[in-house]
């Protein structure tokens, strides 16, 4: 059981699994996933993990796919 989800810290984790259960696709979605899960909602990689259903290994895989894509397109909108 992941801790935020049991207090209520984290009430978007449910929805946010069968989202990701729903989907066709899920690697487009997965770093923002992780991104929200772990920096907004403040759970720990192996919580993020558990939460998607995922290894710790590919939440860090994704949280770093995720930052990448955001510093791109960040520094893009700073050139425009």
């Amino acid at each position: 059981m992941v801790p935020g989800l049991a207090t209520g810290r984290v009430r978007f984790a449910a929805p946010v699994r069968h989202r990701r259960e729903t989907r066709s696709s899920t690697r487009d979605g997965l770093p923002k996933l992780c991104l929200v899960l772990h920096y907004y909602a403040e759970l720990s990689v192996n919580e993020v993990g558990e939460a998607l259903g995922i290894s710790s290994n590919s939440v860090k895989t994704h949280l770093q796919r995720g930052i990448a894509t955001l510093r791109t397109t960040l520094e893009a909108k700073d050139r425009t």
